[in-house]
């Protein structure tokens, strides 16, 4: 899980302080584009908010999970959700009715992920949505909170095996581009990440609607 110590190094700076990160309008547009244009969206691992400000400008009904306060108290600046803090292990999710779930680079984070995704199903309206973003085993630099890894075959196993359909699901991503960041603290020697040889740095995308019967 990402604690508040996490969002304040320069590792979480390469995924939660770019505003502008183009993943956020681009699954929002997949989102719309499969016919889900309004309603309750929820961000699970919400971290600073910046997808969720790209839902307000839509329309939707947003809301935001997190573990860390201290992310918490900077999305609360970047949208208009309700925002509650929790333990994504551990407890019940506290909103009902959601038309869209999104996780973006959440689930390799999370020990029992089972669980989160049997509580993901639970809020879940009836056709109820699920986006997915995780990075793949390929990637060259992990993070070293990263606990979980898939490929496209295993997570889609986890998916179906906890009650999703999938609608689409593939490799996206490409050549990793170091963040200054992170280059700053392999100048200084800093070993708090790992190498993996092979790869280029991908992520999975997923879409996956909650079976209903």
């Amino acid at each position: 899980m990402k604690k508040d110590d996490y969002f304040q190094t320069h590792f979480a700076g390469c995924y939660y302080r770019e505003k502008n990160n183009p993943t956020n309008q681009k699954k929002l547009k997949e989102i719309i584009y499969l016919g889900y244009k309004n309603g309750r969206i929820l961000d699970i691992g919400c971290a600073y908010g910046f997808f969720l400000g790209e839902a307000d400008k839509y329309g939707f009904e947003t809301y935001g999970i997190d573990i860390s306060k201290y992310a918490l108290g900077q999305a609360d600046k970047n949208t208009k959700a309700k925002l509650v803090r929790l333990n994504l292990s551990t407890d019940k999710i506290p909103f009902k009715d959601v038309d869209v779930c999104v996780m973006l680079n959440t689930l390799e984070h999370i020990p029992n992920y089972w669980q989160l995704l049997e509580e993901v199903k639970r809020i879940l309206k009836r056709k109820g949505l699920l986006c997915l973003f995780v990075p793949t085993e390929k990637r060259w630099l992990t993070d070293p909170t990263h606990i979980n890894f898939f490929t496209v075959n295993t997570l889609r196993f986890v998916l179906e095996k906890a009650g999703f359909k999938i609608i689409k699901i593939g490799e996206e991503g490409g050549i990793f581009q170091i963040p200054l960041g992170v280059f700053r603290l392999l100048v200084k020697g800093n070993t708090n990440f790992n190498f993996v040889p092979e790869g280029t740095g991908s992520f999975i995308s997923c879409f996956a609607q909650k079976y209903f019967f």
